[in-house]
């Protein structure tokens, strides 16, 4: 289990306005963190709101509040020498903007290099957000992703088959979470 920390849905909803604490809202994550002995954990990877170093600070705060290491989450702004001091630094890193299509399916060809790289320096690396038909093609550790609760959206089930996604239509039935 991974608990993310709700930074995509807080950018998805970004534009509905409104502002957050930080503080606040990190002080309130590590509690939670703490409170339900948490193991595996996701950084604030709000980059792209409030820029790398106070994601970085955040981070700090977070883990010194919790008493162990987060997971942070990659992201190409921070350039492949971030990666690298990630992977030597923590033992659980991930790549993010998979989701937000900041990796686009032309990118994926670049998994291996990341993936041999974490592994090389002794981390595990987590896909964050991705699902993809190309899934069984990459040695990530653990990946993540809501892309099966949309098929009740449209009638459908998302089955995993020979590594592959396949999409059964459900006709005439309701789909229940």
């Amino acid at each position: 289990f991974i608990l993310d920390s709700g930074a995509f849905t807080y950018m998805s909803n970004a534009s509905k306005g409104g502002s957050v604490n930080w503080e606040d809202y990190v002080s309130k994550y590590a509690d939670f963190i703490k409170n339900h002995k948490i193991k595996y954990y996701i950084e604030l990877d709000i980059d792209s709101i409030v820029g790398l170093k106070e994601v970085e600070r955040l981070r700090n705060t977070l883990e010194n509040k919790v008493g162990y290491p987060s997971i942070p989450v990659w992201h190409k702004s921070r350039g492949k020498d971030e990666f690298i001091r990630m992977c030597r630094d923590y033992k659980y890193v991930a790549i993010g903007g998979i989701a937000t299509k900041e990796f686009t399916q032309k990118d994926h060809k670049y998994f291996p290099w990341f993936i041999d790289k974490a592994h090389e320096m002794g981390a595990e690396i987590h896909g964050l957000g991705y699902t993809s038909n190309d899934l069984g093609e990459y040695q990530f550790d653990s990946v993540d992703s809501t892309s099966w609760v949309v098929g009740r959206r449209y009638g459908r089930l998302c089955v995993l088959k020979n590594k592959k996604i396949i999409y059964v239509n459900v006709k005439g039935k309701k789909i229940s979470r």
